[in-house]
């Protein structure tokens, strides 16, 4: 009986002192009311919080997880009820809690802590990508984006008035074929990532490309003369014109650069060239789009060609004797050498009677007959 009534006594006690400890609580302690509405906007190196607004308090504190040290860490206090947490990475997910606090002169005092909210950062913007056309394919480089596990290639449909996708790759490049020539086209690039929660890059800049031309595919040279040679070649659709290429090889084969001689809008052309020289031939196809900006096509080779030597000139006989006479003529540029031919008193047909080298420019003949015609 008296353990009971011992017992009863201490419950007493107990229940006393808690009810004289709750009432013990300073006013200025009491606790703040917890935040709500938490919301967040994502960038790719920032997330902005907002939160609704209290009354009566100093200031808000925000508090990020470190998934590395497994640790809340204060990111911010602010005294508005938005705030912007600043270095970040891309496409990574980020959990944030709130609370307001109070300071008065005896202390601080806390609200309890807001529900967590998970927030993802999207990708970077990529960089404008470099377009490489060719006649009927473009090879697209671009910067590789932080975090990003993929990108894809959207060019614009002028028919459908609309963006197609055209491909999706996991390098910073891509080659988008079966295109037309000579067509302006516009495409963008967006990267994304699809760990957890799918995230997209914003687009990049449009970019705008012209493919070239389609090539010249054959290169004929039609005739050769002293110094003329005529070319001709296909057709290529939607060009401007052709430029005509030359270079000569030199007596020691070594050929010379091309050179650009003349553009045409023909098929055809016959250019004045040196006699008695190697050429060889390049035909390349252009477009010149709105701006005057040539946009060129692949070329074509033609075979080699040699022009003939020009007649020799300033032939003639001088110091005329009974039984000799000498022959002078005019020597010529790149000749290789000369043939002499004679035509005996009597005779129809001539006679080869000399090869000499190119550097001469005459020959004496002898045991002629006198007062005979050669």
């Amino acid at each position: 009986m008296k353990s009971k009534r011992l017992q009863a006594f201490g419950l007493s006690v107990i229940c006393a002192v808690f009810v004289m400890c709750m009432l013990a609580v300073p006013s200025w302690a009491a606790s703040l009311a917890k935040i709500n509405s938490v919301k967040a906007s994502a960038k790719d190196t920032s997330i902005v919080l907002s939160w609704e607004k209290k009354s009566g308090i100093t200031a808000y504190q925000v508090f990020q997880y470190n998934t590395s040290t497994k640790k809340w860490v204060k990111a911010a206090t602010v005294k508005t009820n938005k705030a912007t947490v600043s270095k970040l990475s891309p496409a990574t997910s980020y959990t944030f809690q709130i609370r307001s606090y109070k300071k008065t002169t005896k202390g601080y005092i806390y609200s309890p802590y807001s529900d967590r909210i998970t927030v993802k950062t999207v990708l970077s913007k990529p960089k404008t990508p470099v377009a490489t056309p060719g006649n009927n394919y473009v090879d697209i480089s671009w910067s590789k984006v932080k975090n990003a596990q993929a990108y894809q290639v959207e060019f614009y449909d002028y028919t459908k008035k609309a963006w197609v996708r055209k491909k999706t790759v996991t390098a910073n490049s891509a080659k988008i074929e079966s295109l037309k020539s000579v067509k302006i086209y516009k495409f963008r690039i967006r990267a994304y990532n699809k760990v957890g929660k799918l995230v997209y890059s914003p687009y990049s800049d449009v970019v705008y490309f012209t493919t070239k031309p389609n090539p010249v595919k054959s290169v004929k040279v039609d005739k050769v003369d002293t110094n003329k040679v005529t070319l001709s070649w296909n057709k290529v659709s939607k060009v401007t014109g052709y430029y005509v290429y030359v270079n000569e090889y030199t007596k020691e084969g070594k050929a010379t650069s091309y050179k650009a001689v003349k553009s045409t809008a023909n098929t055809s052309i016959t250019l004045t060239l040196k006699s008695c020289t190697y050429h060889r031939f390049r035909i390349m196809p252009y477009y010149k789009n709105s701006s005057g900006k040539n946009i060129y096509g692949k070329y074509a080779t033609s075979s080699l060609a040699l022009t003939t030597p020009t007649k020799v000139a300033s032939f003639k006989a001088v110091d005329v004797t009974n039984t000799t006479a000498v022959l002078t003529w005019k020597t010529q540029e790149n000749a290789t050498g000369y043939r002499l031919y004679q035509r005996a008193p009597g005779e129809t047909s001539t006679t080869l009677i000399a090869i000499l080298p190119s550097e001469t420019g005459s020959y004496k003949l002898e045991g002629l007959a006198q007062l005979s015609s050669y």
